[in-house]
């Protein structure tokens, strides 16, 4: 009997796609090739799937003409992933459902409707001249908002990735008529920036009267100036901006430490006392970019006790601590106090002490040292950023474990399955696990928070003289902020969630071993 080689279905539709690149779509003309393709029943789909979601749009729209000639049941999965998705375009979401409508007859209509109308308001913007006339935009304007509310937010992705002058003065006309849709632009114009698309933040920072849109607004001013934009304050609005960080005489000494394992990292910073030139305050605590502040105290001593103290530390080899500015420690501390609805009891005692309203710094110290222009021009790698996760420094850089746990019962399944799998085979369905659980796991917030773990151990390695180091975490942070496609597609994150899962496997298995047996022995 004949054995299908695994790697038949990859060279089968590696020629179908040459075919349909050459203008063949129908059945017969891809035969006999279409035949052998779905011959492989279990395979094929899932196999169109990872190509599908890894392709850019020209191998997308050829994907979605090979799906068209195959037409089977077996696609509905895949099919309606493709019209679920957010930010597909709307012309690869119609397909898929005329193509599901064919093979599933109860399809909903009415949604094979509601993508038409939106498709047909694309080909409407596409026919347009250059650029709109006011009544042109007016009566755009009027259609778009009858489009399904879950489908403009397809529109306006495919509108911004376009990045034509006319679809860009859309999107300026459509802007402040829906708190919820401004959202979404704003999020979307800062992937991709360019001078239009930040005149069209500064417009929507202007127009709206909503609290949260300007705050929106700021925070992508934020990434973007560490993208090296110049950004100007909107015109009539500067009090409304946040002080520029102008660095001054520190009143202190600071101090803190690599993120620990369990993702805590150290915070000692001083305050001289005004009644005594002997004496200062000394704060310490200990901060965690997921849980905030875990623990806090104060207590006064001599500048004698603390250079002994702070020696001691600086001297361990096993517990890496740098010095720093007191009001980056003060920075730190609210960064992590806001975290919490309910900080540490002694930490609000000591608030009118850290005075923390003069406080702020407009990025992370570590970009006062290493340039974003400067981590571009290295050209690093994900392979070299990759390679940090196996060196002790980067220990803390691990996601909550409340995040990951149900995915140990899968990989202990896939790892004690009683079906016969060779090591190939275990190692790609742990693969697909991780692949999967990248979806649900690096939504905006968990990538945030890993950005700001990988840019403070970037400014400890730094500081300490690590420099090729330092680089290496930042580019990895940066490439973090920088992605706009499926979290799944970074190799990186990938890899740091397998990390994550196996290192609290290792723990779980630990503590089963330390647990006394209840069988007696004689």
């Amino acid at each position: 009997m004949e054995t299908k080689t695994t790697d038949e279905p990859s060279s089968l539709f590696d020629v179908l796609i040459e075919r349909i690149k050459e203008g063949l779509s129908s059945s017969g003309e891809l035969e006999p090739e279409l035949s052998k393709f779905i011959s492989y029943k279990n395979e094929y789909s899932n196999f169109l799937k990872k190509k599908f979601f890894k392709a850019d749009k020209e191998l997308q729209s050829r994907i979605m003409t090979l799906m068209s000639s195959i037409s089977d049941k077996s696609l509905a999965p895949l099919l309606k992933r493709i019209i679920e998705e957010k930010f597909l375009n709307i012309e690869f979401k119609l397909k898929a459902a005329n193509i599901l409508s064919f093979i599933d007859k109860s399809f909903d209509e009415k949604l094979l409707l509601e993508l038409g109308e939106a498709a047909k308001f694309m080909e409407t913007i596409h026919s347009c001249k250059e650029t709109f006339l006011e009544d042109d935009c007016s009566v755009l304007s009027e259609g778009f908002f009858k489009i399904k509310k879950d489908l403009r937010e397809s529109v306006i992705n495919q509108l911004i990735e376009e990045t034509g002058k006319k679809s860009l003065q859309f999107i300026s006309e459509i802007i402040s008529k829906d708190p919820e849709l401004d959202i979404v632009i704003i999020e979307l114009l800062k992937k991709a920036p360019s001078p239009e698309k930040i005149k069209i933040l500064q417009d929507i920072y202007e127009k709206s009267q909503e609290k949260s849109i300007k705050n929106a607004v700021k925070k992508s001013f934020f990434v973007l100036k560490q993208k090296g934009f110049k950004i100007e304050t909107p015109a009539g609005k500067k009090n409304d901006e946040a002080p520029v960080f102008k660095p001054h005489t520190p009143k202190g000494e600071g101090y803190l430490s690599i993120l620990d394992p369990d993702g805590n990292q150290l915070l000692i910073f001083t305050m001289p006392l005004v009644k005594t030139s002997h004496g200062l305050i000394c704060f310490q605590a200990v901060i965690n970019y997921d849980e905030g502040i875990k623990d806090f105290r104060a207590v006064e001593i001599t500048k004698k006790s603390f250079k002994n103290y702070i020696s001691n530390l600086l001297v361990n080899k096993n517990f890496l601590i740098v010095e720093t500015t007191s009001d980056y420690c003060k920075y730190l501390l609210k960064e992590s106090a806001c975290k919490m609805q309910a900080p540490p009891h002694g930490y609000v005692e000591c608030l009118p002490f850290l005075d923390e309203k003069k406080i702020h710094f407009e990025q992370p110290l570590i970009y006062k040292n290493i340039s974003y222009e400067e981590i571009k021009g290295e050209g690093f790698s994900e392979t070299q950023a990759i390679q940090l996760l196996n060196i002790p420094e980067f220990e803390g850089l691990n996601i909550k474990p409340d995040r990951i746990e149900k995915y140990l019962d899968q990989m202990e399944e896939i790892e004690n399955s009683r079906i016969i799998i060779n090591q190939y085979q275990k190692e790609e369905r742990i693969t697909n696990l991780i692949f999967e659980a990248s979806k649900e796991v690096f939504d905006i917030n968990v990538k945030e928070t890993l950005k700001r773990k990988l840019e403070e151990i970037s400014y400890v390695l730094y500081m300490a003289g690590k420099k090729e180091k330092a680089k290496l975490a930042l580019s990895a942070a940066i490439n973090i902020s920088e992605n706009s496609g499926e979290p799944d597609r970074k190799l990186f994150l990938s890899e740091l969630l397998k990390k994550s899962i196996l290192k609290i496997k290792g723990i779980i298995e630990a503590k089963k071993k330390e647990e006394p047996s209840l069988i007696y022995k004689p």
